[in-house]
């Protein structure tokens, strides 16, 4: 899954920041659950290794912690 998941605009702009500064290309898709709530979905480009997104992911976890 390389992919974050921001519930706010703040989490949305932390996330785009970090991949920014890292150099990485990525995508945002909005999206509605199921209680109609929007949350951003940022797609990390998949050239990047796997050890690369697990190291963002974590960073983006402690982040929005």
């Amino acid at each position: 899954m390389n992919m974050l998941i921001a519930k706010n605009p703040k989490q949305l702009d932390i996330g785009l920041r970090l991949l920014y500064a890292e150099k990485v290309k990525f995508q945002v898709q909005v999206d509605e659950n199921e209680y109609g709530k929007i949350y951003y979905s940022i797609h990390i480009d998949r050239t990047l290794s796997e050890d690369a997104t697990k190291l963002l992911m974590e960073k983006y976890r402690i982040l929005i912690s």
